[in-house]
């Protein structure tokens, strides 16, 4: 793995004890220790040991944040299900047959899951959700308006998640997908 000198990149965006680095240098959004963080003037500048190990992959890869979306999900409900957990597999099970036509199309179904996602929180759900609209039909103007209810029940709080979903909606675009 190649070696990141921090001191080429010393300023952060700190969230939720997460970092990225700036000026196209990654070091992945693991926890870092407190003691590496010093906060002044309205940013956070990073002292961290003189080394920091990189995953050659990450700084390799020419996938967007959905292909390693795509990517990860799966590799980790395969995990998952290998563990063998009746439990597990009956909520897994549950889930999927949610979505399918009911009362409710599987559209509508899928936009009211995309509802709850923002309102929740939850960018994995609201980039599943999205792909989910996607393949189910509805259009860009339909999911926007449903993300607009979940902006109204959710609140302001809800504005990153949104931001999330735009771009989602615009990788989704650029591939044909929406």
């Amino acid at each position: 793995m190649p070696d990141f000198d921090p001191a080429s990149s010393a300023f952060i965006k700190e969230k939720r004890s997460r970092i990225k680095v700036r000026d196209g240098a990654l070091i992945r959004n693991d926890f870092i220790s407190p003691h590496w963080l010093n906060k002044s003037q309205n940013c956070v500048t990073f002292q961290a040991p003189s080394k920091i190990s990189i995953n050659q992959s990450d700084m390799a890869s020419n996938k967007n944040r959905l292909e390693n979306f795509r990517e990860h999900r799966k590799i980790m409900n395969e995990k998952v299900i290998d563990l063998d957990h009746l439990g597990i597999k009956r909520f897994f099970n549950l889930d999927s047959n949610t979505y399918k036509k009911g009362a409710l199309s599987s559209q509508t179904k899928e936009l009211l899951g995309l509802v709850a996602s923002a309102v929740l929180r939850c960018n994995d759900c609201i980039d599943y959700h999205l792909e989910q609209c996607a393949k189910t039909g509805s259009t860009k103007e339909e999911i926007v308006d449903a993300l607009n209810v979940a902006l109204v029940v959710g609140g302001s709080i809800v504005i990153p998640h949104l931001r999330h979903a735009i771009e989602t909606i615009e990788l989704l675009q650029e591939e044909g997908s929406l």
